[in-house]
């Protein structure tokens, strides 16, 4: 097929964004770089991109590390960080404050990176609102917005590697930060879907926008874990440790320890589905 001069111009944006490093004593003058490299392909290309509608009751998973084995105590521990709190990620810039979190258990708590003797802990919110998401990465399960030209096909072709691929020092992560951030320039997406490296791309993660999440989102239980085997970066075991589904009068979690728990395969098997043995 006969290239475009936009698929041309993407050609050459995406080449010379491969061939660009980035500078992590002065992370301003890179970002700028990186976000004017996307503003010249970006013209035509966002209101054509795949969306992804999250449907209200569905069932959200964050995980975080605890330090040792302290437990949380307040549901803000396990939520969006606030804005002065806020570090670069994979979507978000340090302005623009995110929870990630994603459908499916095994998912979050991969993308954790735990290892053998980490304490992690799940919380489990269901959503009260369906949200539009914007589909960043070649996640063909889902739909565009009308039919996909060319130009998005190349363009989802290039961003597919950057955004799956394993980060090594965040400041690599302004790469897929600084093209979420012109994403949520479109007040119709509430958040970005994303291919999960940590699932060796066989289920997605979610980032979805803060402002406003607290009111579309119900905490209904947490979970405190401990990985006691770690076979490699896609296949751990894990054990819970204690619950709690109830918040006392000073808005703490109630602890209960689970006394009978047999552990947890986290992994993906072939046919893309968890496997879960308790």
């Amino acid at each position: 097929m006969r290239q475009t001069e936009q698929m041309k111009e993407i050609e050459a944006v995406f080449k010379s964004l491969n061939e660009f490093k980035v500078n992590p004593s002065d992370s301003s003058t890179s970002s700028k770089t990186i976000r004017l490299h996307y503003y010249k392909i970006f013209q035509n290309l966002l209101s054509q991109f795949k969306q992804f509608r999250l449907k209200n009751n569905t069932t959200l998973y964050r995980v975080r590390k605890n330090e040792g084995d302290l437990l949380f105590m307040y549901p803000d521990e396990l939520s969006h960080p606030p804005v002065e709190k806020t570090k670069l990620g994979r979507v978000n810039l340090p302005i623009r404050p995110v929870l990630y979190c994603s459908d499916k258990q095994s998912t979050s708590i991969l993308e954790l990176k735990p290892v053998k003797n980490d304490y992690i802990t799940i919380a489990e919110s269901v959503l009260s609102e369906e949200l539009l998401l914007a589909v960043i990465g070649d996640l063909n399960r889902y739909t565009t917005n009308g039919e996909q030209s060319p130009e998005l096909k190349l363009f989802y072709e290039k961003i597919t590697p950057i955004i799956t691929r394993l980060i090594n020092n965040d400041s690599e992560y302004l790469f897929t930060a600084e093209l979420a951030e012109i994403v949520f320039t479109d007040p119709k997406f509430k958040g970005v879907i994303y291919p999960s490296y940590y699932s060796q791309t066989k289920a997605d993660n979610f980032a979805l926008l803060a402002d406003g999440l607290d009111q579309k989102l119900a905490l209904r239980k947490v979970t405190l874990m401990k990985v006691v085997e770690w076979k490699n970066a896609h296949n751990i075991t894990t054990q819970c440790i204690a619950s709690s589904n109830q918040i006392n009068s000073e808005g703490k979690f109630i602890w209960k320890k689970i006394e009978s728990c047999n552990s947890h395969s986290i992994h993906f098997d072939d046919d893309f589905s968890h496997t879960s043995v308790t």
